[in-house]
């Protein structure tokens, strides 16, 4: 883990968020479909603008929208020779059967200033699919959803896979088909490298091959004028229920949320932001793949249904208005018993015994969240003197100002660790580094607040616990978003103690794994992997898991190889947020006999794509500062049988290695 403080120096992460949230678009380049040979190319530096032409949208896996125009200052080294852009599928097996060919081009041509792109057009298709399919494939180039297939139509592309290469001045210098091996059914047979053949001819200025006619899957591009649905769709019939069981968690007055959506004046007056948050699937906020791995309990995205339901209206509402009608978003009528909107406990409400816990501890003193500027993580320590050994039953993270913390931990750590003053905030990667276990049993967590989440309120079964061992501290690490006010937050948290002297058959335990410090990231690398191999010395019960890296973070893969050599995904983040540090929760606890291995593969993109990165010209090395990196795995496990509870150490201590 990390202190994710933030240098001045340094290109806050808010901004990438920020720059998210407002949709601003990041311009990529423009083209001209003339087909032509050329003579040596030259070198396109950014701020070359060729003349203005109509620029198609493109969302990136992040959910950016960039447009295809004439800036090329996203790409490294300060100008690209050639463009290499390649139209895929998510269902197409000739994309996948060529898709290790498409990284061995992108790595044969990246320092050669060949610059290639995935796009993806076809109607339906949506952001986390697409984000999906390149982490799937292992694809070590940039991929963009074309929104309206307007690229596609743009540069006439009829199949995928289809390549269009273009030189810097933006001319189309050859069109068609990457190889012949996706055709070629006889074993042994040499394949025709078009596309490699045209990228040499282009940078040695010779003559480019003729265009060939791709062979592929059919694009199936979405209507440019869209009928809206037939049925009427109006806001408290269809609409409402979606956005109190998704939205209202966080979007409340006092809530985290910038806005309210509690009420049809309130969705209304945010319709434009709806529609494109909804559309790009960045809100509600969700960051694992859906059908690949196990079921998550805490899945907070919307349903297909429940989008497609919310974007139906949205465009039966536009169309509406352009027909000339005044209330053409239709409210409906109301319930007669309106919906229940969720429950959120008041400010110092607790919602585990009965609202009155055995024991509550709270931040030394209350703390001031300055307006509109970035705060890096705080940290409050809270000295706890008990000499005697308890056991949790219940707990809960309480945020004391929900317009402000994003998100909260707590931690126990041994007070032999206790700093000398205690008094106020702490910050700095030494507190992260004392936190999350790294010297062994001196620290772990125990809960912990994300807006929206269930993880807020733990409450175990009678034979369920988690220690609570005398001479332990409480440390609780905050995230705090600030708003356009001062605002002032006192956090605090809940437990409810085992009502016996027994100790519980199953305990729970929270525990970091994480990679060795060799990491070197150079400068403007879009694909580089991390992995990580723990295993399990004991029988245990896996309840949740959390890949964590810093800015840099890309995509991550989770998985579980059993003793017998099966291997089950458990988790895929295709497109890593550092923003939202998220636990996902299995539906079913995951039962691993000793010697299973967890195994993660992620991926760190250093390139100015990623909304993220403060700086891709740096090399990036191991670190706890967030512009440093790092990987590591959190997991939350259980142990029942009582001889492995024994096996471990007192407190805290690592099962795996």
């Amino acid at each position: 883990m990390d202190s994710r403080y933030f240098s001045p120096k340094v290109k806050p992460v808010v901004a990438g968020l920020a720059r998210r949230m407002l949709g601003l678009s990041i311009v990529f380049m423009g083209v001209t479909g003339a087909v032509a040979h050329a003579a040596a190319p030259s070198v396109v530096s950014p701020g070359v603008v060729p003349p203005a032409i109509q620029s198609p949208v493109l969302v990136d896996r992040w959910g950016v929208e960039h447009v295809w125009s004439s800036d090329l200052s996203n790409f490294p080294d300060g100008g690209v020779r050639a463009f290499a852009v390649v139209f895929l599928d998510v269902n197409c097996p000739i994309v996948t059967r060529l898709s290790p060919e498409l990284n061995g081009l992108e790595e044969r041509y990246r320092g050669q200033g060949v610059q290639f792109l995935g796009i993806y057009s076809n109607e339906g298709l949506t952001r986390m699919e697409m984000a999906s399919h390149k982490q799937k494939l292992n694809l070590t180039f940039p991929v963009f959803l074309d929104v309206g297939g307007l690229l596609a139509r743009r540069l006439t592309a009829r199949v995928t896979p289809e390549v269009f290469l273009l030189d810097a001045g933006l001319h189309t210098k050859y069109r068609g088909m990457i190889n012949d091996a996706g055709w070629k059914k006889v074993p042994g047979a040499k394949p025709t490298n078009y596309l490699a053949d045209a990228i040499d001819a282009l940078l040695a200025g010779k003559k480019l091959p003729a265009e060939t006619r791709a062979q592929g899957c059919e694009l199936q591009l979405a209507q440019l004028v869209r009928k809206p649905p037939e049925k009427l769709l109006s806001y408290h019939a269809d609409v409402a229920p979606i956005v109190h069981k998704r939205c209202v968690s966080c979007h409340y007055v006092g809530g985290i949320g910038p806005f309210e959506l509690d009420d049809f004046a309130a969705v209304r007056a945010e319709i434009g932001t709806i529609r494109r948050e909804v559309d790009y699937q960045r809100m509600p906020p969700w960051h694992a793949a859906d059908g690949r791995g196990l079921p998550i309990a805490n899945v907070q995205a919307l349903t297909e249904v429940e989008r497609r339901t919310v974007l139906d209206w949205i465009a039966q509402g536009y169309a509406r208005r352009d027909a000339g009608e005044t209330d053409w978003l239709v409210e409906g009528a109301p319930p007669a018993v309106p919906p229940e909107l969720p429950k959120i406990p008041a400010p110092g409400e607790f919602t585990i015994g009965g609202g009155k816990p055995d024991f509550v501890a709270r931040m030394p003193k209350p703390f001031v969240v300055p307006a509109a500027t970035l705060v890096p993580y705080q940290y409050f320590w809270i000295p706890n003197d008990s000499t005697e050994d308890r056991y949790i039953q219940e707990i809960e993270a309480l945020p004391g100002n929900r317009r402000v913390v994003h998100h909260m931990q707590v931690f126990l750590v041994d007070k032999k660790m206790r700093p000398a003053d205690i008094s106020g905030a702490l910050t700095g990667a030494l507190m992260m580094i004392k936190l999350n276990g790294y010297g062994g049993s001196s620290s772990w967590r125990i809960g912990s607040y994300t807006p929206g989440d269930q993880y807020a309120a733990r409450k175990f079964a009678f034979d369920e616990g988690v220690h609570f061992p005398a001479g332990y501290d409480l440390v609780f690490e905050i995230h705090y978003t600030p708003i356009d006010e001062n605002a002032v937050d006192r956090s605090s948290v809940g437990i409810v103690w085992r009502k016996t002297a027994d100790k519980p058959k199953k305990l729970f335990y929270d525990q970091l794994f994480l990679r060795p410090r060799n990491v070197r990231i150079e400068p403007h690398q879009p694909h580089v992997t991390t992995e990580l191999f723990p295993y399990f010395k004991q029988n245990v019960v896996l309840l949740d898991v959390r890949p964590h890296m810093h800015l840099r973070g890309g995509d991550a893969q989770l998985s579980v190889v059993y003793p017998d050599g099966r291997e089950q995904v458990l988790v895929v983040v295709p497109a890593f947020d550092f923003n939202w540090q998220r636990r996902y929760l299995f539906q079913e606890p995951v039962r691993l006999p000793a010697g299973s291995t967890l195994r993660m593969i992620g991926h760190w993109d250093n390139t100015r794509l990623n909304p993220n990165n403060p700086d891709p010209s740096s090399v990036v090395l191991f670190g706890e500062e967030s512009m440093d990196e790092m990987s590591n795995i959190g997991v939350t496990f259980r142990i029942d049988d009582e001889a492995e509870v024994n096996a471990v150490r007192k407190v805290g201590a690592p099962v795996a290695r």
